[in-house]
């Protein structure tokens, strides 16, 4: 379920972004809404990372759930430092966080279609999830929103008996 909502909020960020708000320099609800919900998406999606390391019966590369889910939430504290709060040190936070998500989250797609389990093609969706948060002009944002939208039911439909 984690996954539906960071992909819901990663969609209503993507309509809020058509109306083009100053999100790095808020003055605006509409900026600051951007910039906020922006540090929610990727901190619900950083959340939903870690929480399917700790289930995924897939254990090659699992681990690197872990990393995209820690270097996602990071990104999304530092959004919020840089962004709203405009302390110059959440860049770097943003930045790295970001570099190490996308990191953790293309490692972990590539180990996920190695293995010979069901599961192993949510690793397509990872990649489109991947594609759309580097490039989110063009509709990027809505590819990746849709993307974990697919994922989180994906996941829903082949969750390990035990995980309640």
């Amino acid at each position: 379920m984690w996954f539906v909502g960071a992909g819901i909020l990663v969609v209503m960020r993507a309509v809020i972004e058509l109306a083009e708000p100053v999100y790095w320099n808020p003055s605006s609800p509409l900026d600051y809404s951007a910039a906020i919900l922006t540090t929610v998406a990727w901190v619900v999606t950083g959340v939903a990372f870690i929480l399917w390391w700790r289930t995924t019966p897939i254990r090659r590369g699992s681990l690197f759930l872990l990393v995209a889910g820690i270097g996602t939430a990071v990104s999304g504290i530092g959004n919020f430092l840089e962004d709203v709060l405009d302390l110059a040190f959440g860049e770097a936070l943003f930045t790295y966080g970001g570099m190490i998500g996308a990191y953790g989250v293309l490692l972990a797609a590539v180990s996920m279609l190695t293995v010979r389990h069901p599961l192993r093609w949510t690793a397509l969706l990872l990649l489109a999830f991947l594609a759309g948060a580097i490039f989110p002009g063009s509709g990027g944002e809505f590819v990746s929103g849709a993307s974990l939208i697919a994922l989180g039911g994906w996941l829903l439909r082949y969750r390990p008996a035990d995980s309640g």
